[in-house]
């Protein structure tokens, strides 16, 4: 995402200004960390996965198929002037170009090739410039994918995703994806719940086309890997050869911090219509899942709250306070505490979304701290927890730090943040299930506008700098 959360740029005068859109690392990582998952599960079929070759310090990004364009020339090390590549496209493609907006070790271009992509040009225009730096975003969502019969969030909200000045409430986001499933048939929607106040808390299903058809067997056959009592080694050995891994992401719980729904929107257009060989693989491969607006109840009184109080605001010592003192329907309690009790509708509809599809990873998204943390808590570890579950979630992070790390994009980083003995996060439901429980944060920004003629609001649909202390926005 490229707003979403931002990052605040910390002055004399406090948080005043907003580095646009780092969130946008948000994207690029789902993209990255669920072909990660796709690579393992057809490794020794000929696919060329994105990868990184850490050895020796080389920075390389390198495809285990053939490079393409300057991938063919051997990359410098770390710190040297020689291009980073992004190897995603076949060898057949032309035109591998600099992209716009991201850069490599010594401020070298990052080369990435769109086709067999068409880039929308409007929206790789209108991305850059409501990107501060160009190393704070990634060749993997520096464009947007033009379609000829599914509506982008451009031609949907009439404006990028993450718009500076801009958020889109629980109506529009669920308009959206209702908009992207009658367009392709590579989406469906599902009513997962209804919050507190009678909004729909909905559920987007992205895979190809035999997928989607496929998609109660696919859940049956997750269902019974999960439980070894029905299921033996010899006929889970049988379900595996045809199941898929279930990815889910869930977006706005705390609905102060705004911008994942906007980036998770992007993320589904993108999954459903790029023809990247990277995202065709996802999407033939994994069964990926999105709660856009998991908490429609806070998310809807925080977008009201901000267009009636604070856009347009630029003086940050003379702003209103900048969220609604709740996250749900006036509950002033933290909703990303509740995975033991289920006290709110919002938790109830996640543990019923774990139980009907049996996914791998429950991907929770969140905003408070520099640049970008993937998820690992520190001790006491909880022995309850299966090693395993601990182990690939650190595989998970630490692939996604040496590959945005290899982009030129600082302050990726992992471990150290959080507990990792109580697991009653919203992930936990995932992580208490012996699946994968895994967040990210990012550092929220003002979305309101300049804050002064020097430092213009970051890129989007931005949570704004918050009025409780950081400390309680930790999770």
């Amino acid at each position: 995402m490229r707003g979403g959360t931002g990052a605040t740029e910390v002055t004399e005068r406090g948080a005043r200004g907003a580095l646009r859109a780092y969130a946008r690392g948000w994207v690029a990582a789902c993209v990255l960390v669920a072909g990660l998952i796709v690579s393992a599960a057809t490794a020794g079929e000929g696919g060329n996965a994105t990868t990184i070759d850490a050895a020796a310090g080389d920075q390389r990004l390198t495809a285990a198929g053939t490079p393409v364009g300057a991938a063919e020339t051997p990359v410098g090390a770390a710190g040297t002037s020689a291009p980073l590549t992004l190897a995603s496209a076949p060898a057949a493609s032309v035109g591998t170009v600099a992209n716009p907006i991201a850069a490599g070790p010594g401020g070298a271009p990052v080369l990435f090739t769109v086709a067999p992509d068409s880039a929308k040009t409007e929206s790789s225009e209108e991305i850059a410039k409501a990107t501060s730096e160009p190393r704070f975003s990634s060749p993997l969502v520096s464009y947007v994918p033009a379609s000829a019969t599914v509506p982008s969030p451009r031609a949907f909200m009439h404006r990028i995703a993450g718009a500076p000045g801009e958020l889109v409430d629980s109506a529009t986001a669920y308009a959206y994806a209702r908009a992207l499933a009658a367009a392709t048939p590579r989406v469906r929607v599902f009513e997962i719940g209804r919050s507190e106040e009678g909004r729909d808390i909905l559920l987007m299903a992205i895979a190809d086309e035999a997928g989607i058809q496929q998609l109660d067997q696919l859940k049956a056959d997750t269902a019974a890997l999960a439980d070894p009592r029905k299921t033996d080694a010899a006929t889970a050995t049988k379900i595996i050869e045809r199941a898929r891994p279930i990815y889910y992401f869930n977006a706005a719980l705390h609905s102060d911090e705004t911008g994942s729904t906007e980036a998770v929107l992007e993320l589904a257009y993108r999954l459903a219509v790029s023809e990247q060989p990277m995202i065709d693989r996802i999407r033939k491969n994994l069964v990926v899942l999105i709660n856009p607006v998991s908490n429609p109840d806070g998310r809807d009184k925080q977008v009201e709250w901000f267009y009636r109080y604070l856009k347009g605001k630029t003086e940050l010592e003379t702003l209103p306070r900048q969220a609604p003192p709740y996250w749900s329907r006036y509950a002033f309690v933290d909703i990303n505490r509740d995975a033991h009790q289920l006290t709110h509708e919002t938790t109830k509809a996640v543990q019923r979304m774990l139980f009907d599809w049996h996914p791998q990873i429950v991907h929770d998204l969140h905003e408070s701290v520099a640049l970008m943390i993937t998820w690992n808590g520190t001790g006491p570890i909880n022995e309850h927890i299966d090693p395993l579950s601990y182990d690939e979630r650190m595989e998970l992070s630490f692939h996604e730090v040496q590959t945005l790390t290899g982009f030129g994009m600082p302050g990726v980083w992992t471990w150290n943040f959080g507990d990792d003995f109580a697991h009653l996060f919203m992930d936990s439901i995932g992580l208490n299930h012996n699946a994968i429980g895994r967040g990210y944060e990012t550092f929220r920004q003002w979305n309101g506008g300049d804050i002064d003629s020097n430092s213009a609001a970051g890129r989007g649909e931005s949570g704004v700098v918050s009025a409780v202390a950081p400390s309680e926005h930790a999770l």
